[in-house]
């Protein structure tokens, strides 16, 4: 596993929410690329997403991504020594134009050391389309795994209902996949109570069969509480939070308002936990 465990599940919902954190790494942003330099030889686990490096429509590359297999690979290009995670996480244009051919490539290209599966829209009020969606994805999934036997994959799990949770996770356990990741920020992101609570009930399903589960676009003390039974979240927040001028302490607090700094705050204060290693 690329990723440490964290604190048995037993005990974390007393203590703090996931004890893992794992930062998106956005390489277009100057906040990014100065995290980046503070923690470039550590060995840290980061995310990229996909879609920083793709066109619009998802169906091939950009100018910064050949910039960057132009130096060598994201490592090379930066001066960093990450541990990489390819995130298929985006907007559903992209994810419809996105091919395993190319997924292929920028792996081999970026020289990531893990990737994730395939992503898509999740269709609460359309069962029917998500079925078709979701049967998409799986087909994807299989042609990407089997290209690249060599990579560690993380398994997007998807699912309009509970029943196509339990079915995703299985077809994605056939496939070899033991640990998960599921992207609850599009859940929780309208505060709808419906929402929320079937974000708490697919996470709970998927926990079942994972060797390790991740949420996905969460950054809230609150949320991070919500899933207090995952082994860790994957967010922007230590992003986000400096890039809008608002910083808060470790109890969740205002602390102060648009006004940057260089000594941001990043989510391994806010909720005790460190950025994790696979060394």
């Amino acid at each position: 596993s690329a990723c440490p465990k964290s604190t048995p599940v037993a005990v974390q919902q007393e203590l703090h929410p996931s004890s893992i954190v794992i930062p998106v790494i956005l390489s277009s942003s100057k906040y990014c690329i100065e995290f980046m330099q503070r923690y470039a030889d550590t060995g840290t686990v980061i995310v990229l997403k996909i879609s920083d490096y793709l066109s619009s429509d998802g169906k091939q590359t950009n100018s910064r991504y050949r910039d960057i297999v132009a130096a060598g690979g994201f490592n090379a290009y930066f001066g960093t020594n990450f541990y990489v995670i390819l995130s298929l996480i985006m907007d559903d244009v992209r994810c419809s134009g996105l091919t395993p051919e190319l997924v292929t490539q920028i792996i081999r290209e970026l020289k990531a050391d893990a990737c994730t599966t395939f992503d898509d829209a999740t269709y609460l009020d359309d069962i029917e389309w998500g079925v078709e969606k979701l049967s998409i994805v799986i087909e994807k999934n299989k042609q990407l795994v089997a290209e690249n036997p060599e990579i560690l994959f993380y398994g997007v799990v998807k699912g309009s209902t509970i029943e196509q949770v339990k079915m995703h996770v299985d077809t994605l356990h056939h496939l070899g996949i033991k640990e998960y990741i599921f992207h609850a920020g599009d859940f929780v992101a309208r505060g709808h109570i419906d929402e929320i609570k079937a974000s708490e009930e697919f996470a709970l399903e998927i926990r079942k069969k994972a060797d390790g589960l991740y949420i996905y676009g969460i950054g809230s003390k609150a949320n991070c509480k919500r899933f207090y039974f995952a082994d860790g979240v994957i967010t922007l927040s230590h992003i986000i939070e400096p890039y809008y001028g608002t910083f808060t302490d470790g109890f969740g607090r205002v602390a102060r308002h648009r006004k940057l700094s260089k000594e941001q705050k990043t989510l391994d204060q806010f909720f005790g936990a460190e950025f994790s290693s696979p060394l």
